[in-house]
């Protein structure tokens, strides 16, 4: 028998040839919705972060930018620093009205101002705390830190909170040195402000970052004069990112709140990324 009569011909090879086709098919759908619900994956993802448009408390001319554009930065490091100067001298002219008030009651400004210096110290490191707290506070109620960050900030508010009043209470027994008449001197009272409302002005010349992030959208520079509130760069934060992924919903019926994945970037290809 020849080759040419083996071979299945007009509308039978055709049919056979058809229900192949379809049967292929047919497994390769259900191998894709089984796959599909079972290990479901996408191309289209968004990555998302918060971002803090950093700004001075106090208005001056820029003497110094630590940082360049898309730098990454640790909590606390310096972004830049406005002269100084016009401050140091409000400090310098805040210690000789206190010293002017405290001529009448015959005392010595030097304990009062060094215990100033202290509480105001004291307080702002407590604000930088509160303010990093009430962030990884925000980040825990989303899921993006862990409690134990949490904790931490917790007792970082606490350790600041015990630091301003032990420096408070060194305040306190410097103006109780001064007796009644000093203690209770309205002049002596508003000096004291004028010189902590000094002390924080020139503390706040240098302006830091609130936690670990990236610097971007840097318009500073050496000479600018930049005004209080003004923002002068954008801040990412670096532990606030998430990845949003668009699924279907024959997708989200395998996934669970918890559930690990892997995360592949285009601008690191060849890296897979755990989340």
């Amino acid at each position: 028998m020849s080759n040419e009569e083996t071979k299945p011909s007009g509308p039978r090879g055709a049919l056979l040839v058809a229900t192949g086709v379809a049967v292929a098919l047919l497994v390769l759908t259900i191998l894709y919705a089984l796959l599909d619900r079972n290990a479901p994956s996408s191309s289209r993802g968004m990555v998302s972060a918060q971002l803090v448009q950093i700004a001075p408390r106090v208005s001056g001319e820029v003497i110094r930018v630590h940082v360049d554009d898309n730098a990454v930065v640790e909590a606390g490091e310096p972004l830049f620093t406005i002269d100084p100067r016009p401050f140091e001298l409000a400090v310098r002219q805040a210690e000789a009205n206190l010293a002017i008030a405290l001529q009448n009651v015959d005392a010595s400004s030097a304990a009062l101002v060094a215990a100033q210096a202290a509480v105001t110290r004291a307080r702002t490191g407590l604000q930088q705390a509160r303010s990093q707290g009430e962030r990884i506070f925000r980040l825990e109620d989303r899921g993006l830190v862990s409690a134990s960050d949490s904790d931490t900030a917790r007792a970082d508010i606490a350790d600041a909170q015990a630091q301003l009043e032990s420096e408070q209470a060194r305040l306190e027994s410097a103006r109780a040195q001064l007796g009644p008449a000093g203690r209770d001197n309205p002049a002596i009272q508003a000096a004291e402000a004028q010189l902590e409302q000094a002390q924080f002005d020139l503390a706040s010349t240098t302006v830091v970052a609130p936690h670990f992030g990236v610097v971007t959208n840097l318009t500073l520079a050496e000479g600018h004069f930049i005004a209080a509130g003004n923002p002068a760069l954008t801040f990412i934060d670096a532990k606030a990112a998430w990845v949003t992924v668009d699924l279907r919903e024959n997708q989200l019926g395998g996934i669970d709140p918890g559930d690990s994945a892997r995360i592949l970037f285009d601008a690191v290809p060849g890296r897979i990324f755990d989340g």
